[in-house]
């Protein structure tokens, strides 16, 4: 058996990391169809250097607003000592040794520095794989933009300005193949199931239905935050995930208008004129068909605000008030459907105690 590699997935944010993060959360283990006696495993590496696998991953969901586990960012794993990263690595080699290939994960890796990736690459010591899920790069600032944790201060060009780098994926890209110990680098596209996608990429099988874990907070949502600076406690991420785990509980979840187009004409043709050169870069780094999906859709080279306006209202927006009192209305029934079934669950473990201690109590035959 020729050595077996340790996968990352490094991101990007906001391209389907979540669902596939839950996904292998909750079933880490997956043979590979066409290598008898070989496993992928997914793993992840938190931030004191400790390998969690297993029961360890799903401790961690358990405490993560999102339920599911990932790594730590590489900023944090760098600056730990060196020695702690090396007794990971040494896990990590003794799964290669036994036939599974360690996949980990962590969304913000791809726009990680050149120092902090270099340094984690070379500890790992091993043949690396890097995926990437990748957008357009207008979809993506859309998202990003929405992920604000209250209005925009200042004029929204010098937000664009700001961030459009982070979606010149070549450049990011170009880091980690330079990395040590990288051998692949897959560059996928975020435009269906990534769950699937990279089950067939890594060949094993996927689950039979794909999690929706981390979708778009809806208009009316949107619009909340963008009139409403929200206090330091509650964390937007956060929120969306409970949001959206609990709106959905209480059958609600699909009443709400999508998040609307943001940024108009010239936005759009300074984000495309931003992001041109290294889109065009990008080609060069993908496969031929990932290449030619890229040419063929035209979000990512055109500025016509029609290919970028996303799916029509539901209804007339509403006033503010309006607006605030249908969140306030959705919000009360997901509180009420998610109390419900934590009752009724706290039932159904008093009932199982009280059985467990009928049968303790009982004498023997």
């Amino acid at each position: 058996m020729s050595e077996l590699p340790i996968v990352l997935h490094v991101g990007a944010p906001k391209a389907g990391s979540s669902a596939l993060q839950h996904e292998l959360t909750w079933r880490p283990r997956r043979p590979l169809v066409d290598r008898p006696g070989v496993c992928c495993e997914y793993v992840a590496i938190d931030a004191s250097g400790t390998l969690l696998r297993g029961d360890a991953l799903e401790g961690f969901a358990a405490l993560f607003a999102a339920r599911y586990c990932m790594s730590a960012g590489l900023d944090d794993l760098a600056r730990l000592d060196p020695a702690r990263l090396r007794a990971a690595a040494g896990e990590l080699a003794a799964l290669r040794a036994a036939g599974t290939i360690p996949v980990l994960s962590y969304e913000l890796w791809l726009h990680a520095g050149r120092e902090s990736i270099d340094r984690f690459t070379s500890l790992l010591g091993a043949p690396l794989r890097v995926v990437a899920y990748l957008r357009d790069p207008v979809s993506w600032l859309r998202s990003l933009y929405w992920q604000r944790r209250g209005p925009l201060e200042g004029p929204r060009d010098a937000w664009i300005a700001e961030h459009a780098a982070e979606c010149r994926w070549s450049d990011h890209l170009a880091r980690w193949r330079a990395a040590p110990g990288v051998e692949r680098v897959d560059v996928r596209l975020a435009d269906r199931s990534v769950p699937s996608d990279f089950a067939a990429l890594l060949g094993f099988e996927p689950d039979s239905t794909d999690a929706l874990v981390n979708p778009g907070v809806s208009g009316e949502f949107a619009r909340f935050l963008e009139r409403h600076r929200v206090g330091p406690a509650l964390h937007v991420s956060e929120a969306k995930f409970a949001w959206s785990r609990w709106t959905a509980a209480a059958g609600v979840a699909d009443d709400f208008d999508p998040t609307p187009a943001v940024f108009d004409a010239a936005e759009l043709a300074a984000i495309l004129a931003a992001t041109d050169g290294a889109t065009s870069a990008l080609l060069g780094q993908c496969d031929a068909a990932t290449a030619a999906r890229i040419r063929a859709d035209a979000r990512w080279w055109s500025a016509d605000p029609a290919l970028h306006a996303g799916p029509p209202p539901r209804r007339p927006p509403s006033a503010p008030v309006e607006e605030a009192d249908r969140l306030l209305e959705a919000a009360l029934m997901a509180l009420v459907a998610a109390d419900g079934a934590w009752r009724a669950e706290e039932r159904r473990r008093r009932l199982a105690e009280a059985r467990l201690e009928e049968c303790r109590a009982r004498p023997a035959a």
